[in-house]
């Protein structure tokens, strides 16, 4: 148990196990290609925050991805990177959609890029025909 969840524990603040974000993902090595793929997409012309996030995406060497049975799909990763870039909030900054499809059935898909909380960037979207994320 780490320190954080330790502290948690005493004061009767923990979470039940499996309720978390990160108790639920996978964790993989890297954004794998095609994620990248609809990130470079949806920040194309972004400007100083989006190459940041792009960099940051390429660059993450911890990536969680959630996966879920409803359709819908989050990947995080953790930064250590400053993303204050002038005049951009720090966090609850997010892309506009895109829609993209898969290459084996063309099933319709929907992602965009965010920074939800300071310090984590991320892809989040929905499989629009309501079956689970393609792995």
């Amino acid at each position: 148990m780490n320190r954080l969840a330790g502290l948690r524990a005493k004061l009767g603040l923990a979470r039940p196990r499996g309720a978390d974000f990160y108790d639920r993902a996978e964790r993989v090595r890297r954004v794998p290609v095609a994620e990248l793929d609809v990130a470079e997409a949806a920040l194309a012309q972004g400007g100083a925050i989006a190459d940041r996030l792009l960099r940051q995406l390429h660059e993450a060497e911890g990536v969680w991805r959630l996966i879920a049975v409803d359709g819908e799909y989050e990947l995080r990763i953790s930064t250590t990177d400053n993303l204050r870039v002038r005049d951009v909030p720090r966090s609850g900054w997010t892309s506009e959609w895109i829609r993209v499809s898969t290459a084996d059935d063309a099933r319709p898909l929907e992602l965009r890029v965010d920074v939800p909380f300071g310090g984590i960037v991320g892809l989040y979207g929905p499989s629009l025909d309501g079956r689970p994320w393609p792995a």
